[in-house]
């Protein structure tokens, strides 16, 4: 069958380590590959980590729940590298507090250089008198949030239910890591330069510092676009006299059934050629979406063109195929395609295109002739 995907495990059921029988149509040998990740390849991280997951599986009682969620709230947040090491050293208590200080015997610097309490990550950041006075002044809504947490891991998860008020600048973004960040440098700065920040200074200043980062994010990205539409700009034109193909799949979940479908336009964007086929055994629709894409091509291959470029509206799979990234599902799909793309000889794109209204028709049209008639669904 052309998408059959089967996998043979080794020595007992719950091992991770597999061997994919690739059933491609251009002799992709077999292939060790690692379960876990989606390019079945293995790394020490994944492996650190399946061992934690495996070990705490044994164990009678759950572990308790940590408040803070690593991924979404430090390590996907919308703020500099810097920060995000900064934040994970204040919840995994690897900061240089007074707190901490003391575990390690350190007693000459284990007070609140502000008021002469204890310092702990909580008092610091939150409820120190210094703290305390620029949290009433930051620029944010429903900032009680912040102050009112118990612990900073809770602070840090309730200020994103914060928002920024317009004096700030900031339409986007969190400002709570940032005035964190000015706490402790307005801290170092009295302890080690006997320099003396006033907490309308270290706001000021945490301010200036988020609305700097984000403007260099936002020119970034303008630049990258301008790149982007200067290259679909020289690609427009190599591939003047040409032939498109725009691909297309839906997937019925349930039975692993899928429809595939495929429409040929020339250069002046008249239909030469649409084609459509069921296929069984499909265990995904991305899956779906790479079988018309490899049909699709190997017809192109048939009918003698010489210059290509593949249109599909699935945006992980041609990420994957233009990185030369494996994923274990697709393994020998994405080997055909690639080796079908060097028999090619003027250009060969693959390019993410939008799905619009007049395509959809387009698609669901094809997919409606077909000779074997599927009921399917659709994914926009």
């Amino acid at each position: 069958m052309l998408a059959k995907l089967s996998w043979r495990i080794y020595t007992r059921p719950d091992c991770l380590l597999a061997r994919v029988l690739l059933g491609n149509k251009l002799g992709k040998p077999d292939a060790l590959v690692w379960l876990p990740t989606k390019d079945g390849v293995y790394s020490m991280k994944t492996g650190y980590y399946i061992g934690i997951s495996m070990k705490e599986a044994t164990q009678l009682q759950p572990a308790p729940q940590h408040p803070c969620n690593w991924n979404t709230d430090i390590w996907r947040g919308d703020f500099s590298p810097k920060l995000i090491v900064f934040l994970r050293k204040i919840v995994k208590g690897a900061l240089p507090l007074g707190e901490n200080l003391e575990k390690r015997s350190i007693l000459s610097n284990s007070k609140c250089i502000h008021c002469g309490l204890r310092e702990t990550a909580t008092h610091m950041f939150l409820h120190c008198r210094f703290a305390a006075s620029i949290w009433e002044m930051a620029p944010l809504l429903h900032v009680e949030r912040i102050t009112s947490a118990t612990t900073f891991a809770t602070a840090l998860k309730e200020s994103k239910k914060t928002l920024n008020l317009p004096p700030s600048g900031l339409i986007s973004g969190p400002l709570f890591p940032w005035i964190c960040w000015m706490i402790w440098t307005s801290r170092n700065q009295l302890i080690f330069e006997n320099r003396v920040f006033s907490p309308l200074e270290t706001l000021t200043k945490a301010i200036c510092l988020s609305r700097e980062w984000h403007e260099a994010q936002l020119k970034g990205n303008t630049q990258v676009l301008s790149t982007q539409k200067l290259n679909q700009g020289i690609n427009a034109r190599n591939n003047t006299g040409g032939v498109s193909v725009y691909t297309d799949a839906s997937w019925k979940e349930g039975v692993n059934k899928a429809g595939l479908g495929w429409l040929f336009k020339d250069h002046l964007g008249h239909t030469i050629l649409t084609k459509c086929r069921s296929e069984t055994f499909v265990s995904s629709p991305l899956m779906a979406e790479s079988l018309a894409m490899r049909e699709a091509i190997l017809q192109a291959r048939q009918k003698g063109f010489s210059t290509l470029t593949v249109y599909s509206d699935a945006q992980t799979l041609v990420r994957v195929i233009n990185d030369r990234k494996p994923l274990k599902e697709m393994f020998g799909i994405i080997h055909d395609i690639l080796q079908l793309s060097l028999e090619f000889s003027v250009i060969f794109l693959f390019t993410f295109l939008v799905r619009t209204t007049q395509c959809r028709s387009l698609v669901k049209g094809v997919l409606s002739n077909s000779a074997n008639p599927l009921s399917v669904i659709f994914f926009y």
